[in-house]
């Protein structure tokens, strides 16, 4: 899969631009290279780890990445951040439209909330 626009600040769940000015291409760089337990980790995944680090240094503003590669980084990413930073991570992994979009029949935004 190619992911695209890595360097999109992400934003929050009001659609504001997260104050630290992460963006995709900060985040999955930071899982990617983070160490999180070095005796337990697997060489191999290390490797791969490394070779996605490498590849997002490299990109200008897109970067392939394989099937096994985005498993990895999912894995890696919902280790390190908080909910809405892995939601915003995954649904580019995925290539799935922004959650506002997803969840806006589900939700009422128009009805006033109930009195107490």
């Amino acid at each position: 899969m190619k992911l695209g626009n890595l360097d999109k600040v992400l934003t929050d769940s009001d659609g504001k631009e997260l104050a630290d000015g992460s963006t995709l291409r900060t985040c999955i760089h930071h899982a990617a290279t983070v160490l999180f337990n070095s005796h337990d980790q697997d060489p191999g995944e290390k490797y791969k780890a490394g070779v996605i680090a490498f590849k997002l240094k490299k990109a200008q503003k897109s970067v392939s990445l394989s099937s096994e590669e985005v498993t990895l980084l999912k894995i890696r990413v919902g280790k390190l951040f908080p909910p809405i930073v892995v939601l915003r991570i995954e649904d580019a992994l995925e290539e799935r439209k922004p959650v506002e979009q997803r969840i806006a029949n589900e939700i009422d935004q128009d009805e006033e909330p109930a009195k107490a």
